[in-house]
């Protein structure tokens, strides 16, 4: 019996088809697995209470970011649960939060002191 060949594999190959079929369904299934992005939303205020306008909300390691409306809010999408936002204001100490379960996170930031 002539065993007939096709363009990617020669013939007599059959594992080798066997192991390319199986890599091609094993990389489409990472795309069912991909993590959906978390919404996260929230508003940052001074210590006094007062929304701060202007606020910059970064992911940490990365240069996604967004900023504070006027009314102190402000909406960003994070990859993951694990992921960390970074609140920074001229004038005030910067702050790290972990998103963990959370879908809204709202921070006061405290003023910076300078020492003269």
């Amino acid at each position: 019996m002539e065993k007939k060949s096709n363009a990617f594999f020669p013939a007599g190959y059959t594992i080798c088809r066997q192991l390319f079929l199986f890599l091609i369904l094993l990389s489409a299934s990472t795309v069912v697995f991909a993590q959906t992005p978390i919404r996260v939303t929230g508003t940052v205020k001074d210590n006094k209470g007062a929304a701060l306008a202007g606020v910059s909300i970064t992911l940490k390691g990365s240069i996604t970011g967004v900023t504070t409306d006027a009314n102190g809010q402000y909406t960003i999408s994070v990859p993951s649960k694990q992921s960390v936002l970074v609140f920074s204001f001229v004038g005030y100490l910067s702050m790290e939060q972990e998103v963990k379960e959370q879908q809204i996170i709202n921070v006061a930031l405290a003023d910076k002191t300078n020492d003269l």
